[in-house]
């Protein structure tokens, strides 16, 4: 027996998920506490989900080539047709795939989360200080 910590009922261990990481394997409330909590929440976030997946959407619409690089690249690995490495900046094993150039999706260089956003953090920038600099100095005519 278990008391649940949200409703402080006294409860069986089948009424309770597993949690590896929670005293004796399970989660702290129970399993009807839990559901009721899951709802609460996914009512309260629904629009933001909404939103979240019509982003998502208009993304895939506005970069058919970026998708199509990425998962030619996540299946090609998947297959074993193509090896993560580690990360060309820190050696980390947990890396990502970053294209330069997405007409050729298995050219890529490995990089993780943190260098793969400093990556694309740093590219966005260059291309605006570019466009800013075409904006004061305009090409003569």
């Amino acid at each position: 027996m278990k008391q649940c910590s949200k409703c402080g009922i006294e409860k069986k261990e089948e009424k309770f998920n597993k949690q590896c990481n929670g005293k004796n394997g399970l989660r702290a409330s129970c399993r009807d506490c839990t559901r009721k909590e899951h709802k609460i929440y996914n009512q309260t976030h629904k629009t933001n989900n909404a939103n979240m997946y019509k982003s998502i959407k208009k993304y895939k619409m506005n970069n058919p080539e970026k998708i199509r690089a990425q998962n030619l690249l996540e299946y090609a690995v998947k297959k074993g047709r193509v090896k993560k490495e580690r990360c060309k900046m820190c050696n980390a094993v947990n890396t990502e795939g970053h294209h330069d150039d997405y007409s050729k999706p298995y050219e890529v260089d490995w990089l993780c989360r943190q260098h793969h956003k400093e990556r694309h953090w740093n590219n966005k920038h260059m291309e605006n200080a570019r466009f800013n600099d075409s904006k004061l100095y305009p090409a003569s005519i």
